[in-house]
């Protein structure tokens, strides 16, 4: 188990049911009989427009697939598996990848390991929160998401931004090592030194970032 006076806090939240908007629909020819005194027409397609990256929620409540994801740096593919499995509403893929997008921009990390932190962390859950305190998306602990300015940890954008300073912050701790950040993030910067330490749960922590961080490539 983690110390409370820790940072951050590992994957411990409680899961939030949720209902999710769906978009399905089917596309239907129609021929078009025009009087012979106009000249025709010419073809046309709705296929010829190129559709939106993110997709967008409709009001009803039935559960959705992913609407699926696009951005620079990891496989959007693997990305919208990863929000389909833990049914993410699309909207909520939306501001995540946006978020995530601008935060590693600023701070010049690699969007994969933020994913992957926080696919450990929270599995995507703006709402998620551990029984010592960790909230949101990075599981932010109150102390650590008040130093970084975050006032709302459950809001997506103030979430990611903090989370992401403070791992830019390990990053340069650690030279870039992706493997110390990430213990340091799970288990606090006190007790990593020149290797992950010898904690079951940290150890594992790791194995599991960088795994998700691979997959994400």
């Amino acid at each position: 188990m983690i110390q409370s006076t820790m940072p951050f806090m590992n994957n411990m939240f409680y899961n939030t049911n949720y209902t999710y908007n769906s978009n399905a629909a089917s596309l239907f020819g129609m021929n078009l009989f025009m009087p012979p005194m106009l000249p025709m027409m010419p073809q046309f397609s709705i296929f010829n427009f190129a559709m939106p990256s993110f997709g967008t929620a409709s009001n009803n409540s039935s559960p959705s697939k992913s609407q699926g994801v696009s951005g620079k740096g990891y496989n959007a593919s693997v990305l919208n598996q990863l929000f389909k499995e833990n049914k993410v509403p699309a909207a909520t893929q939306t501001k995540i990848v946006d978020a995530v997008n601008r935060a590693c921009k600023q701070y010049n990390i690699d969007p994969k390991f933020v994913l992957a932190v926080m696919y450990r962390e929270s599995h995507f859950n703006p709402n998620a929160k551990s029984p010592r305190g960790a909230m949101g998306l990075m599981q932010l602990m109150p102390s650590t998401a008040k130093s970084y300015g975050v006032q709302n940890a459950h809001d997506i954008e103030q979430n990611i931004m903090g989370g992401v300073q403070f791992l830019s912050k390990m990053l340069k701790k650690y030279n870039g090592d992706t493997r110390l950040a990430a213990a340091a993030y799970n288990a606090g910067p006190g007790r990593v030194k020149d290797k992950v330490p010898e904690i079951k749960e940290t150890k594992k922590y790791v194995a599991d970032v960088n795994s998700t961080m691979q997959s994400l490539g």
